[in-house]
């Protein structure tokens, strides 16, 4: 009985004894699943077969298959879209575009509030001068420009200039 089984062969040859279309020849070879001869541009045919069974094996169990793999991420992110909409539809997670307009007309109010100290202060203090009332103008603005600076930036540059 003559073995007609060769120790290397071409891509079409190896294509032909797995049952697999060329084309997947080249990709299983470039993911590391089949054996090169490089010097004779030939498949290793025992190796490759190997491989190949491996790599068949590794599928069907689940272990380090793309398909698994991609499954798995799927999966996952199905799972934090899910986990996300839910915290919303619950109000525990809300847009931050919601949380910017918010704030910012919050503080705008707070900023005209401040603003009409001062014209406030003098039509209930008539004896109030005007220069009373413009110092009282400037540290009103003064606390908002501090305030609108007070960023962890300028609290350590202030930390640092003040232990000078």
């Amino acid at each position: 009985m003559k073995n007609e089984f060769h120790d290397a062969g071409s891509a079409a040859e190896l294509a032909d004894l797995i049952g697999v279309p060329q084309k997947a020849i080249a990709r299983l070879s470039a993911s590391g699943v089949l054996a090169r001869d490089k010097a004779r541009g030939k498949y290793l045919l025992k190796k490759s077969v190997a491989g190949y069974c491996d790599n068949i094996r590794r599928a069907a169990s689940g272990r380090e298959s793309e398909a698994v793999l991609a499954r798995r991420c799927l999966l996952q992110a199905q799972a934090d879209h899910a986990e996300t909409k839910s915290r919303i539809e619950s109000g525990a997670l809300v847009a931050a575009d919601d949380v910017e307009a918010k704030w910012s007309g919050t503080l705008r109010t707070i900023r005209a509030l401040m603003m009409a100290i001062p014209s406030r202060a003098s039509a209930r203090l008539p004896s109030l001068s005007r220069h009373d009332a413009s110092e009282l103008d400037y540290a009103v603005r003064s606390a908002l420009i501090e305030a609108a600076d007070d960023t962890p930036e300028t609290r350590r540059s202030n930390a640092a200039a003040s232990t000078t």
